[in-house]
């Protein structure tokens, strides 16, 4: 299982997904930080892509991240 927390000023939310899948929105708090816990169901390489919306709706540039889990 890995965790990160995310943070952004001003954020509602971020979205995002693994390997293209299926997205997933958080809720980001008052300080506008999200966490999320994922398990992956096997090793390999894998895609993060993730993108936060601000309270004004505004979604801002998604970020990639590339990692392998063994």
């Amino acid at each position: 299982m890995s965790t990160a927390k995310l943070r952004w000023p001003r954020t509602a939310s971020y979205t995002y997904s693994f390997n293209s899948g299926q997205t997933v929105t958080v809720k980001a708090g008052r300080d506008g930080a999200a966490q999320i816990s994922w398990t992956p169901d096997q090793s390999g390489f894998y895609d993060l892509n993730v993108y936060a919306t601000t309270r004004n709706r505004l979604e801002l540039t998604p970020y990639d991240y590339y990692f392998t889990v063994n």
